[in-house]
């Protein structure tokens, strides 16, 4: 059966940064298969176009440039939050909670979670980069699809 709409696929793969030389970011071995529904949504368009059609036992290996990705980092989802947002139930400033390289979740104004990393921590303010962790950079993948 090949890889189509409503499809459940599952796969293992290598992802890395650039080409097959690059950093190796994340491995998905066949224990622990990424499974998904095909065409339901959570998938780049440009893999999920790279994977249409193909069936158990196919191997890919494909690169995903940084437009097809996602995309350039954007200065716009770099943002400074004053300090005093950062304090705990006890009204005292969280000093654990704004750690420069830390991954930290925020809501926005309508109560949606923001994932970010903290990039720089001023005496006001605390800057966090909102962009995804892989913006800028080209993918490489290298898989097969098991079922």
């Amino acid at each position: 059966m090949k890889i189509a709409d409503d499809k459940v696929v599952s796969m293992t793969y290598t992802l890395k940064i650039g080409d097959e030389n690059g950093e190796m970011i994340q491995e998905i071995l066949e224990d622990k298969p990424f499974v998904y529904m095909f065409g339901q949504g959570g998938l780049l368009p440009e893999f999920k176009k790279q994977l249409a059609g193909k069936s158990a036992g196919d191997s890919f290996e494909f690169i995903l440039t940084k437009d097809n990705a996602y995309g350039e980092p954007k200065q716009e989802y770099v943002v400074a939050v004053e300090k005093k947002n950062f304090k705990g139930e006890d009204g005292s400033l969280n000093e654990e909670m704004i750690k420069k390289g830390e991954p930290i979740t925020v809501q926005d104004s309508e109560g949606y979670p923001l994932q970010g990393i903290i990039i720089e921590v001023n005496e006001e303010t605390v800057v966090i980069d909102f962009n995804h962790p892989l913006a800028g950079l080209d993918l490489y993948f290298k898989g097969t699809i098991l079922d």
